[in-house]
């Protein structure tokens, strides 16, 4: 018995080395032992009731619409962290085991996250008592993703599934004292769940989890990270604000981002846009979008170009935009003229939509496409989705003025004038005219560039022409960036002061 007895204790032993040894690379381990040894009992086990409170989420007053849950839901992420993440033993959960949930946090496929994601959803629900439409073929979440879902997630739950995302992304931020929160609008990436996921269904507030699963892997990849990095927020103990967050989800009471041009009324780029096109993208830039959803850092990003502030037209856009060469969001408000009227003007919110752009490096006054795979399409209004590029073409950007830069004459007379994603010259997919007055959006059928899919409901083979109402360009590129575009613009200035003398 005792050499048995002390041969698992030298597995055990064995076990707890590898996995310290694979999560030093991963985790502040010093760190993770300063925090079990704080919520560590006499029997060197940390107690359920004292873990979950170390994974509670506090934000304050929550003001969601009354027929939400998200509250409830807040109130039980602590039981939801420790039933999903970590093995409890009978009396806690032991330094192996709390090492093993850690690493859990740590897997690496996207789809094994998301999958992590629902379970911890799924056990909220069943905490709180709530009622459950959907399941797991096995209740046994070691055997994630194969495990398999089942069932289906109403509107209303998948509101608040995304809004607990956001809650949980929330509380890892800095906040600036006496800050209010709104929880942003998520309807067009509902919508977009709706159109991908219930297609031929005829309840249409209905998700089947399965569909809905691969649609989330499409279109909001980085929804699951928010889980993982607010349990690795609370691992770290990450200073969290719990006091003074009065949360409403009206979205017409969000707060603007502040720009070195002060607070900028109706902006396009919001917390709802910022948190959509955020949770598409994987890559830094995605991070560095998905924070503006929360609060607004100048050395992250800068507004560079609004054609309410700078005027319309593409000579205006380049005296605001040439030097500018870091990653650039580009977001284009407009509405779809009347085929037979093409004059007619709408100031119905509801009938605007928004498009969107990545251009990777900036913009540049050339007579071809350029770019690289790094740049993207989005439809952002009314529905949420981003076309990323298919491999297939390389036509991802044109942007082209005969006037306004240092090019030459020949150079600038070349080709037709506005800006322009996929497709080919003459035959773009989204073509912004010279003026900023008008927008060509054309079927996906013309562009090998990125991958087809409607940029807006029911469109058509036919082209279809927009009113333009608004266009924003903002900069990702962070402060040494705008810095080299002040001094090259300072460099400009006195080379055509010196050309006039």
């Amino acid at each position: 018995m005792g050499v048995t007895s002390s041969r698992q204790d030298d597995a055990q032993a064995s076990e707890i080395r590898s996995l310290e040894s694979r999560l030093s690379s991963l985790e502040d381990l010093p760190a993770l032992r300063a925090l079990f040894s704080r919520l560590t009992n006499s029997s060197n086990l940390i107690p359920l009731d004292v873990l979950k409170e170390n994974f509670k989420l506090e934000v304050g007053d929550l003001q969601c619409s009354p027929d939400s849950q998200l509250d409830i839901l807040r109130q039980n992420v602590g039981f939801g962290i420790v039933d999903t993440i970590f093995h409890t033993e009978e009396n806690g959960v032991s330094w192996k085991f709390f090492l093993k949930g850690i690493e859990k946090c740590h897997q690496p496929s996207i789809s094994m996250k998301l999958c992590l994601l629902f379970s911890f959803f799924y056990n909220l629900r069943k905490r709180a008592e709530l009622p459950l439409s959907f399941s797991f073929e096995s209740e046994d979440f070691n055997l994630l993703p194969q495990a398999g879902l089942t069932g289906h997630i109403t509107y209303l739950e998948l509101q608040d599934f995304i809004w607990l995302c956001w809650l949980m992304e929330y509380v890892t931020r800095p906040k600036e004292s006496n800050s209010s929160l709104h929880l942003p609008s998520v309807d067009s990436i509902i919508k977009s769940a709706q159109m991908a996921c219930t297609d031929n269904s005829v309840d249409k507030s209905k998700f089947p989890v399965e569909k809905l699963q691969k649609w989330m892997l499409r279109a909001i990849p980085r929804l699951p990270f928010s889980l993982f990095n607010f349990i690795q927020s609370r691992v770290c103990q990450i200073p969290v604000s719990t006091q003074d967050n009065s949360v409403s989800s009206d979205a017409e009471e969000q707060p603007n981002l502040q720009t070195s041009e002060g607070s900028i009324k109706n902006q396009l780029l919001g917390p709802s846009i910022a948190w959509a096109v955020g949770l598409s993208l994987l890559d830094t830039l995605g991070a560095k979008i998905l924070s503006c959803s929360f609060s607004w850092n100048p050395d992250v990003t800068s507004l560079l170009y609004r054609s309410a502030i700078h005027g319309k037209g593409m000579n205006r856009f380049w005296v605001q935009m040439e030097g500018y060469n870091g990653a650039v969001l580009i977001l284009i408000q407009g509405y779809t003229l009347n085929t037979s009227e093409n004059n007619v003007s709408t100031d119905s919110a509801e009938e605007k939509w928004l498009l969107g752009a990545i251009v990777s490096d900036g913009f540049v006054n050339k007579n071809g496409f350029y770019g690289d795979r790094n740049c993207c399409i989005f439809s952002l209004q009314p529905v949420t989705h981003p076309f990323r590029p298919s491999g297939r073409g390389s036509n991802f950007v044109y942007s082209h003025s005969h006037v306004g830069t240092s090019a030459s004459y020949l150079q600038q007379q070349r080709g037709p004038q506005g800006i322009a994603f996929g497709g080919s010259i003459g035959k773009e997919r989204v073509f912004l005219d010279e003026d900023f007055m008008h927008i060509f959006i054309r079927h996906h059928a013309i562009d090998k560039t990125y991958e087809p899919g409607q940029l807006l409901p029911d469109q058509g083979y036919q082209v279809i022409k927009g009113k333009v109402t608004e266009v924003e360009a903002w900069g990702f590129g962070g402060a040494e960036t705008r810095e080299k575009q002040a001094q090259y613009q300072n460099r400009k200035d006195l080379f055509v002061e010196q050309k006039r003398k």
